[in-house]
């Protein structure tokens, strides 16, 4: 019973699931985002019918093993038959025939002569027996009460392993949870870092000047040619960007933000907006954020426009133009940091990025290179088609600048690994309730320690004595004694020893057999036939037969 008790907790424990493990943290804000989980139960990662299967093994053999632990028993009766013999005082105690052979039947695990003593104790829980040889009157004898209640506690301890196992069968159930599993990093490139031939300077790619100045834009001066990536600039960015589809993802790029507040009322002449072009650093050749003026129109005539632009202070007024915004902008490039959990953005942060990052972008806005031009187009042929008051314009066109300004990010940076990786997994496990766990293993160490403690005493009591009775307390030991009666009264090893039929040693050995026959009393008794089958040969005449009865 320990060794399937020891099975059974180490399959559970060793494949046990814990629904709130998180791989990373970072990526579980919420304790139950993983799915439900109940303290009272255990999450096995093993099959519902394998797991049952094994615990069910200690429930099969509970019933056999009684018979092992009332083996065990024997050498403690046998101890007390033998003191009671001896002792004069004693012999009273002693069971009847009657009692002596309903013993030996419980001693071999028999339950129905336990049925029929504990109906009789029952019915008669002070019935009397009078003593042939003795003359007094005694009740059960304690040895066979002792012996009764031995056999009633193995089975009732093998019967809470029935319950238990019957009661674990009951409640275990299959289930479908969601696990958190950890990812390689690298099989997942969900992150941007700068491409790497910004850190070569053998002028194959990107420039070949100082590696302050890491804008592809200055090399498409210098050369009058546009390289590959700059011509993918010109890709449409403004429009709505579907989600990727990402469950599991923190990972790292980069973005950008424009703030375009207009210029209200007059314009001040004397403002100017002059490059920061230093030769100390690139933060201080390009700088993060940096302040830009953007001027977009409307595109519709003053009698097109509704009351909210009519009168609107943000517009101008301007004769060649028609109405147009003056916008004072201010862009940041960031480092961005994300996680992405179950197809949703669950936290995000920036840092401004270094100037060199930062004139990746700013470089190619200037107007003078004509980096943006298509795509400034586009941002106002877009603004204006969806135009519907002053402030939602300008909201629409500084969200619609960032994004034609993230394309530099997008054409010199290459996917790297994310910075921390888990993919949700749904899988079929098992929902085992502690309380029928715990039962079967309290039922099992109960077994066991009924066990232990039979040991112990048939340990104290085991003497060579005790052994040949302990043999004899037994059918075989009542059959032996009936039909090979001198034969029995050796000192043998095991029951089969018992009966002379089996000491042959080479001889000729009288066959016994057992037969039975009516009696006048209208009973049937027992019939012993020895015979003498085969006999040496005396001076080559027949073999004597001899043949003899007895009854018994």
């Amino acid at each position: 019973m320990i060794a399937f008790t020891v099975a059974i907790l180490t399959i559970v424990f060793v494949n046990e699931v814990n629904l709130e493990y998180c791989p990373h943290p970072e990526l579980c804000p919420y304790l139950d985002n993983s799915g439900p989980s109940n303290s009272s139960e255990y999450y096995v990662d093993v099959s519902v019918g394998r797991l049952a299967f094994v615990s069910s093994l200690s429930s099969t053999i509970s019933f056999a093993l009684v018979a092992s632990l009332m083996t065990l028993y024997g050498y403690v009766v046998a101890k007390q038959m033998l003191r009671a013999s001896i002792q004069c005082n004693k012999k009273a105690t002693l069971p009847s025939p009657y009692y002596m052979s309903t013993l030996i039947r419980i001693l071999n695990a028999e339950i129905v002569p336990l049925w029929d003593t504990l109906s009789r104790f029952c019915q008669q829980p002070h019935r009397s027996y009078k003593g042939h040889s003795f003359g007094k009157q005694f009740t059960t004898p304690r040895v066979f009460r002792l012996c009764r209640a031995v056999f009633v506690l193995s089975l009732f301890s093998s019967l809470c392993i029935q319950i238990a196992d019957t009661y674990l069968h009951v409640v275990i159930d299959a289930t479908s949870v969601t696990r958190l599993l950890p990812e390689l990093n690298v099989e997942h490139q969900l992150s941007k870092a700068l491409a790497p031939w910004y850190f070569q300077d053998d002028g194959s790619y990107g420039t070949n000047h100082s590696k302050l100045f890491w804008s592809n834009a200055l090399q498409f001066i210098a050369e009058d040619t546009l390289r590959s990536a700059n011509t993918s600039l010109f890709t449409q960015t403004i429009h709505k960007i579907d989600s990727l589809v990402f469950n599991y993802t923190d990972a790292q790029g980069f973005a950008s933000r424009t703030n375009t507040p207009s210029l209200f009322g007059k314009i001040d002449l004397n403002t100017s907006f002059p490059l920061n072009l230093t030769s100390q650093d690139s933060d201080a050749i390009f700088s993060n954020p940096w302040r830009w003026l953007g001027k977009t129109e409307i595109q519709s005539d003053k009698s097109d426009l509704t009351a909210p632009f009519l009168n609107s202070t943000q517009l101008l007024w301007a004769a060649r133009f028609g109405p147009v915004f003056l916008l004072t902008c201010n862009t940041t490039v960031f480092d961005v940091s994300y996680s992405v959990i179950n197809n949703q953005v669950s936290s995000l942060t920036t840092s401004k990025s270094n100037g060199s990052v930062a004139g990746m972008v700013s470089m190619h806005s200037l107007n003078s290179l004509s980096g943006m031009d298509v795509g400034r187009n586009q941002v106002v042929f877009e603004i204006n088609e969806n135009r519907t008051t002053p402030d939602a314009f300008i909201r629409n066109f500084e969200l619609s600048m960032s994004k034609v300004m993230s394309a530099p990010l997008v054409v010199h940076t290459v996917p790297v690994s994310a910075g921390l990786v888990q993919r949700r997994a749904t899988k079929v496990i098992t929902k085992l309730p502690k309380l029928a766990l715990w039962l079967l293993v309290a039922s099992n160490l109960l077994f066991a320690l009924l066990g232990l403690v039979l040991a112990v005493l048939a340990l104290k009591a085991t003497s060579p004595d005790t052994r040949q009775i302990q043999i004899r307390l037994s059918t075989a030991g009542l059959a032996a004694q009936l039909f090979n009666p001198r034969h029995a009264q050796c000192k043998v090893k095991d029951d089969s020893n018992l009966f002379k039929e089996n000491w042959r040693d080479g001889q000729v050995a009288n066959e016994v057999k057992v037969g039975v026959r009516r009696t006048s009393a209208g009973g049937v008794e027992f019939t012993k036939h020895e015979a003498v089958d085969k006999a040496r040969p005396f001076d080559e005449e027949d073999t004597l037969v001899l043949r003899q009865t007895h009854t018994l």
